[in-house]
């Protein structure tokens, strides 16, 4: 079976190709300012590259948040517009939980992504998957205070700066992301929206009017 990984999530552009448990090949670019003028070309570039036409792919799996929000829109657009056209399945996944699957830590791993203004996007996973803290929005400050009160080693991994913490930047294992949605239950395309685990700045402010 053939999936293909899509992520635009945050400024680095993410995309693989996994056949059966094997990675075919994967792009990964750094620090774009923008994607929407490589992404579309880039997965034509690694389907060509492998003799895959877009009709050859079984399966989708798209990182679809937290992160900035006109990023996550270009690659869940792009998914959906794919399994919808195409009739093929779609699995979404989001970016917490793959940093956390392309982390080697041995007791507790906090994904973390900087929101802003003292509030980051986050979570907390045991060695297991398991869910100790599930996505929120939150004070940084809230967090700690939570991260604190566990007892093991914990290792933070993100998009964020901390004081006197070392956060280790996300390098995302496409092949451990794509291998554990192999268990997830498809998605009806439709259903498929992003995770932005907040209002935008625009939805603030109409609710503040109003």
């Amino acid at each position: 079976m053939i999936s293909l990984f899509m992520d635009t999530h945050s400024k680095d552009l993410n995309i693989g190709l996994v056949n059966d448990n094997i990675l075919l090949d994967e792009v990964k670019i750094k620090d774009l300012e923008t994607h929407s003028n490589l992404f579309l070309l880039k997965v034509k570039e690694i389907l060509k590259k492998h003799n895959l036409t877009p009709n050859e792919v079984d399966k989708i799996i798209v990182i679809n948040g937290p992160g900035s929000f006109t990023g996550i829109r270009i690659a869940v657009t792009c998914a959906k517009v794919f399994a919808w056209g195409l009739k093929k399945r779609i699995v979404t996944i989001s970016s917490l939980k793959s940093y956390a699957l392309s982390t080697n830590f041995k007791d507790f791993v906090i994904p973390v992504i900087d929101a802003r203004r003292g509030y980051v996007y986050a979570s907390i996973y045991d060695n297991n998957f398991n869910e100790i803290l599930e996505e929120k929005y939150m004070l940084l400050s809230e967090l700690l205070d939570i991260v604190n009160n566990l007892n093991g080693e914990k290792k933070f991994v993100g998009l964020c700066n901390i004081n006197d913490i070392d956060v280790v930047k996300p390098d995302l294992d496409i092949l451990s992301i794509v291998n554990y949605c192999e268990c997830l239950p498809d998605m009806n395309c439709h259903l498929v929206n992003p995770n932005y685990l907040k209002k935008t700045e625009a939805e603030e402010k109409n609710v503040k009017a109003s």
